[in-house]
Formats: structure tokens, sequence, C-alpha cells
């Protein structure tokens, strides 16, 4: 079983493939993002919604583009009306008020100041 779901925009995908194969590799947990494990012919809207559905942990990637997404805000409102444990990852200089308030509660850590310190702590 998927343990945790990535939420992030495509425009970070590099970024997100790295913290991807980082937690997996220091948590031995499966973690899922959909441009890793949405398989050729699959419908990705299908697949999103029941990996969003079945996973207990969202981690989201917060950035200038994340921040304006809408497809990400939907995903993480899913995510919290799931009762899903949200995890938070900031990946770029987003200012603090571009974050919706919402999301300003809750505790999230900062990989522009210490990348590897930081995907330690959230492993």
């Amino acid at each position: 079983m998927v343990d945790v779901f990535v939420s992030h925009a495509t425009a970070d995908d590099e970024k997100v493939t790295e913290i991807h194969n980082t937690l997996e590799r220091l948590t031995g947990t499966e973690i899922w993002v959909d441009h890793l494990d949405i398989t050729p012919g699959e419908n990705w809207q299908i697949a999103i919604d029941r990996a969003l559905t079945d996973c207990p942990y969202l981690l989201l990637v917060i950035s200038r583009t994340s921040i304006k997404s809408e497809e990400v805000m939907a995903e993480w409102r899913a995510a919290l009306s799931y009762n899903h444990a949200l995890l938070m990852v900031i990946i770029d200089d987003v200012p603090f008020e571009d974050i919706p308030s919402r999301l300003r509660l809750l505790q999230w850590v900062n990989l522009t100041d210490d990348w590897d310190g930081g995907l330690q702590r959230i492993a």
C-alpha cells in the first residue's frame, strides 16, 4: 500500500523526483507521485483520485508555482477533508503572505534553508 501522496506543480517535477527518491530511500515507505507512478495509458485523473483517497499522508510541496495551482489546492483540501495527515515542504522563496491562511497554521519544513537536513526531518 502507498502511504504518501505527493501534491506538487508539474513545473517542480525535477525537485519533487529528488524528494520522492530520497524519502523512499530513507524511510522504505512507498511514496506516490503522478509523473513517476501513473503508467502509460492509465487515466491520470482516476489514478490521482484513487491515490489521494487511499494514502493516509499528503506531502504538499510548496513553491511559487504550486501555491497558484488550482489542482494542488484541490488536492490539499481533499486530503484535509479525508483527515489525512499533511506534511509540507517549501522548495523556493514563497512569500509567507502567498501561503493560504489554512496552511499557515501547520508546521512545515523549509528545504531552501537546509535541503538534506529538511528531508531528514520529514523522514
